[in-house]
């Protein structure tokens, strides 16, 4: 226990945000908004959109992301730090990008651009073969029917009102949208929709344009409620989110009324990530009634820096700093070697931009810390209370989970503590752990010297 002090007082300080304790020449940065800047160099071109190579919610591949972005660039990365550049055989900025099974089942990416732009490859191929569009529009996004007969088939969105459809994932041909503003995003919703037997197609754009499909063919138009330009689309558990220009984002339950909510931003928003929390760890995390969380996440970035996220009812949209001013474009989480949960966030944007996040420390926190009855923990002040006499463990973890240092482990008596790290740590970063009697709430820190 030596540098160690665990000290019970009467009145916490509750501070929000980031939380610093010096100690000596140390520093421990307790980091809620954990997002390390990775400045791309193998590129400082604009990226437009990222993706994992996941092509549906069970069946998972070698874990990797791509990210597509201006002058045709194309990289690719299997741990979101390192990465690498594929030809893409154009010079064209490419848009938007898209994972899928491809008419032999076997693991294919398509990206589009300007010009009509359609590059597509097979999966573990370094080569692009470019596909005849039949358009010389600027394609802003690409999406595919993940829960379709093979071969899946795939739409394309872009300016103009364009709309391509392939049923080969060769062979494009032009649909009727009954709109000539631009298309900037389109989502297949692979899940059950209030409504519709079978998953839509939903596509946006400006002006507050939407539009809904069950096969990509034939487009209805939906009254969004506002004017301005929409960027991104996506959605999941039963609800579909739109967002756009000047921060507005569209909740719908049913793809015909649209809510708008508040964001607490004016800035543009472009880009949406989706995914529901029981997919993400491997371990248990239970509330009091000893029920696993079933909650559901999303994430969205934008102009300046802009992240946002909302869980369970979406009511509530939450900003984190990014460290960054540059304008954020897409987001998309990794997978570990066995694919069976989601390591970590990854958001792309201007001038090569890279923003990873560790997803368990970044997420778990939030989900159980929403669970406190009886368990109340302050990032901003390091404190704890218990509300009867419980075991508590205070544990500090490498990143790849081997413990650093043990700092606490016996039974207290209820009351306020407050937690005195040891300056004991080389720099770097660290997971510090407390556990107390059954739940446990995890926060990255930095040490720097």
């Amino acid at each position: 226990m030596n540098n160690i002090r665990i000290q019970k007082y009467r009145n916490p300080l509750k501070l929000s945000g980031v939380f610093v304790l010096f100690l000596g020449l140390n520093c421990l940065v307790f980091a809620q908004n954990a997002w390390i800047l990775h400045l791309s160099v193998v590129t400082q071109n604009n990226l437009y959109a990222v993706s994992n190579n996941s092509i549906s919610f069970n069946e998972y591949y070698q874990s990797a992301c791509t990210a597509v972005g201006d002058s045709g660039t194309i990289l690719y990365s299997y741990n979101g730090n390192n990465w690498s550049k594929l030809i893409s055989g154009v010079k064209n900025s490419l848009y938007g990008l898209t994972f899928f099974l491809n008419s032999q089942e076997v693991l294919a990416m398509a990206g589009v651009g300007n010009n009509g732009t359609i590059v597509f490859s097979s999966y573990n191929e370094t080569s692009f073969t470019l596909q005849e569009s039949g358009t010389k529009r600027t394609l802003k996004a690409i999406t595919a029917c993940s829960h379709c007969t093979f071969p899946l088939p795939l739409v394309v969105v872009g300016d103009s009102g364009t709309i391509l459809y392939s049923g080969n994932n060769s062979v494009w041909t032009s649909q009727a949208s009954g709109t000539i503003k631009n298309l900037n995003a389109v989502f297949y919703y692979p899940e059950y929709l209030a409504g519709y037997s079978n998953g839509p197609f939903i596509a946006v754009g400006d002006s507050g344009t939407i539009l809904t499909s069950l096969d990509g063919v034939i487009w209805t138009k939906q009254n969004s409620g506002t004017k301005k330009n929409l960027n991104a689309v996506s959605g999941g558990r039963g609800y579909v989110i739109a967002a756009g220009d000047s921060g507005i984002i569209l909740l719908s339950k049913n793809l015909t009324t649209w809510n708008t909510q508040n964001s607490g931003t004016k800035n543009n928003l472009f880009g949406i990530y989706y995914m529901g929390v029981p997919m993400l760890v491997k371990r248990s995390v239970k509330d009091l009634t000893n029920e696993t969380f079933k909650y559901y996440y999303f994430l969205i970035v934008g102009a300046h820096g802009t992240i946002l996220s909302a869980m369970d009812s979406i009511t509530s949209w939450k900003s984190y700093n990014s460290g960054t001013n540059k304008d954020l474009h897409s987001a998309t989480a990794f997978y570990n070697s066995n694919g069976s949960t989601r390591d970590s966030l990854l958001i792309v944007g201007d001038s090569g931009t890279i923003l990873t996040s560790n997803l368990p420390n970044y997420l778990l926190s939030k989900i159980i810390t929403t669970k406190q009855s009886g368990l109340q923990f302050s990032v901003g002040s390091a404190s704890y209370t218990l509300s009867k006499k419980t075991f508590v463990s205070i544990n500090v973890y490498d990143l790849k989970g081997r413990i650093v240092k043990s700092i606490f482990n016996q039974m207290q008596q209820p009351g306020e503590y407050k937690i005195n790290l040891p300056s004991i740590f080389s720099s770097g970063a660290y997971v510090l752990s407390l556990n107390v009697g059954e739940h446990k709430i995890e926060r990255l820190i930095m040490a720097g010297r």
